[in-house]
């Protein structure tokens, strides 16, 4: 259970209330609990290439969005993409070119999910923008869902 304190700050309240309002407020809780585990995918790409053109860009965009939902299992409709080129880097001394792939989510990374990811959007990089995949360091963050804000509330 991701938010144990909630459950247990409503345990006297639930015994003290009808049945039917207790499964409410528990039906409640628990659809909060299943909104953190769906909600904000980020997939950022920084790189040192030039900008290729702009409906490639949209492409590899969009391809890493669809690839993002379907590695952590949530609706592309929350994904974000973001993608930054002719960023000054530097990867092992050299400013050969480089990548730095930020992705975020709220509670539904680690081990082998990260290892797929890796993978994949290494080749995915690779193949779009000729950035070798021992070049890409990826930077994958599972934030608390208190720590995103989205349409003026947190996901916590």
């Amino acid at each position: 259970m991701p938010f144990p304190w909630l459950v247990e700050s409503f345990a006297d309240m639930l015994l003290t209330v009808p049945p039917l309002y207790a499964l409410f407020i528990t039906l409640s809780i628990n659809c909060c609990c299943d909104l953190a585990r769906l909600t904000m995918p980020l997939i950022r790409v920084q790189t040192s290439i030039p900008s290729p053109d702009q409906a490639d860009v949209e492409a590899l965009l969009q391809e890493l969005s669809t690839s993002l939902a379907s590695h952590l299992g949530k609706p592309e409709s929350y994904v974000m993409t973001a993608f930054e080129a002719d960023k000054a880097m530097t990867f092992g001394g050299t400013a050969e070119p480089s990548c730095l792939i930020e992705i975020k989510s709220v509670g539904t990374m680690g081990g082998a999910k990260t290892k797929a990811m890796s993978q994949d959007f290494c080749d995915k990089i690779a193949a779009a923008l000729g950035v070798p995949k021992n070049r890409t360091y990826i930077d994958f963050v599972d934030s608390p869902g208190a720590m995103w804000g989205w349409n003026g509330s947190t996901f916590g």
